[in-house]
């Protein structure tokens, strides 16, 4: 469901209903969804200390601001409270995209060479799950970026591979996802 569609059915029960019901579950689900970007900051955070540094003196590249994969729609797109919620503890965030030219949230251009985005970057963090994502090569990654760290929001990366690779790794979803 979008975002958009358990708050419309919740509205048309209070609004149009016979009964006034509470649907708890859609209340708890937006909750939890919510709190993903938070939940992503900490992992963030934890990958980094895992690495020896603060969130304050780290570049963080965000892979994906657009809320849809494989489109450029940013309505209501994790992404937005992630890179506030980064940028407020001090922290440098760099953003790719593949389909998305502008963002009002953007702190700068968006930048359409992967390679490019994570380029001296501390830390790949994992919003949306593009298709360009699924295949990213994780040597040159490691090659360019100052510090291998990866936390998959869409949980998209294999972690053994990642791990293999050397790199730091968090994910949505993944008990034990740590190197």
């Amino acid at each position: 469901m979008l975002p958009k569609d358990p708050w419309l059915l919740r509205h048309g029960l209070y609004e149009y209903g016979t009964w006034k019901v509470e649907p708890e579950i859609i209340s708890l689900s937006r909750r939890i969804n919510n709190h993903m970007p938070v939940h992503m900051a900490y992992l963030v955070e934890n990958a980094l200390q895992a690495k020896g540094l603060r969130l304050r003196d780290a570049v963080v590249t965000v892979l994906g601001v657009a809320y849809l994969e494989n489109s450029d729609d940013t309505r209501n797109t994790p992404a937005g409270p992630l890179v506030l919620l980064l940028q407020s503890k001090g922290t440098e965030v760099k953003l790719h995209d593949p389909y998305v030219r502008d963002w009002e949230l953007a702190p700068s251009t968006i930048e359409r060479d992967i390679m490019e985005a994570a380029k001296g970057s501390d830390c790949l963090v994992l919003v949306t799950k593009h298709a360009e994502y699924f295949n990213l090569d994780l040597d040159k990654l490691g090659e360019v970026m100052r510090t291998s760290c990866i936390v998959d929001g869409r949980n998209v990366f294999d972690q053994d591979a990642v791990l293999a690779k050397g790199f730091e790794y968090r994910c949505i979803g993944k008990v034990g996802a740590r190197h």
